[in-house]
Parts: structure tokens; sequence; C-alpha cells
């Protein structure tokens, strides 16, 4: 849909992201372009506002990772999600085993789905030099079992009940940053 069409199925106004990265300066953002034609807005709006640092551009698709590269820079934060689909997640594997093309992208982390984790997938990455996320683990067992895996990040749809795992973890950090 387009944003008019949101608007006007939900009746109301909404952010846009260019206003939600500005009123949010000191804010982290994953975003994955859902579809071809969005990778070169959203590339756009990330250099255009200066927040290159702060966005994590991520995609099932190394395609649309490459173009990303070419419209944002050297400088761009880079994940690729592997798939759960077994013919996609193949596909995606074989680019992310060719050292060249991880590098050659400029890739700077993967997201493993909840349910392929392993402790062996996650160490194979990291000694690739890349951070790993896990997606989306939303239990208790489940966000614990990422942090026993050693991923790096965990994307869940349990928010609150990931960082009050965090927190119990870790409970004089005294900040956690979501």
């Amino acid at each position: 849909m387009t944003y008019d069409e949101l608007r006007d199925r939900l009746g109301r106004d909404i952010p846009k992201f260019v206003d939600v990265l500005n009123a949010l300066p000191t804010i982290n953002f994953f975003v994955e372009p859902k579809s071809d034609s969005s990778v070169e807005p959203l590339a756009k709006i990330v250099t255009e506002n200066n927040a290159i640092n702060r966005v994590y551009l991520c995609s099932f698709f190394p395609h649309r990772l490459e173009k990303l590269r070419d419209l944002v820079g050297a400088g761009a934060n880079l994940m690729l999600m592997l798939s759960r689909s077994p013919t996609l997640l193949l596909h995606e594997w074989r680019h992310l085993k060719n050292e060249a093309w991880r590098s050659g992208v400029g890739l700077s982390a993967v997201g493993i789905p909840n349910v392929l984790s392993t402790k062996g997938s996650v160490e194979k990455v990291q000694s690739w030099g890349l951070k790993v996320l896990v997606w989306t683990p939303n239990t208790k067992e489940q966000i614990k079992r990422a942090i026993k895996l050693g991923a790096d990040g965990i994307i869940s749809d349990n928010v609150q009940l990931l960082k009050q795992i965090i927190l119990d973890l870790n409970p004089n950090s005294g900040s956690f940053n979501l």
C-alpha cells in the first residue's frame, strides 16, 4: 500500500520513517525493504538523514543488499536474513558462505531464524567476522536459548520480556538500550 492508502484505511495519520528517524535521533533501527521498488526510497532516506550508522538494512534477498550497498555506500550496516524456507535458505547460505560476496557487499550481520539457530551456526557465522541476530524468540525459554547460543542480538516480538530477561541476567548494567 502507499502511504495515502494505508492512512486512509486506518483513518488516521501515521508517522513516516523519516519522521521516526528525526524524532528518535539516538535510537537504532532494523529496516527491511519488502519489495525491490522500496530499496531506492529507503536508501535515500537513510543517506539524506545521516542515519547510515543507526540503521541496519536487512533483507532475505542478497540482490537487495547489493543494491542497498551500491546506493548507501560502504558504510552501510547490511544484514542478510536467513529464511525458514529450505529453498530460499539454500540460496542465501550459498551467498553467505562465499567470502568474496560477504566482503564485497560489506555484510555486517546475519539474522538466523530461531527454529534453525544452533551453537554451530552461530559460531560459524561469527567466525566470518559477522554479528548474529536470532529472530524471533518470543518465549522466556527461546530467548534464554538464543542468549546461551551466543547470539550478538535478538529480534523479538516480546520486547518487554526480552528486556526483563537481560536485566535479570545483568542487574548491574544500569541501563538497557532497545
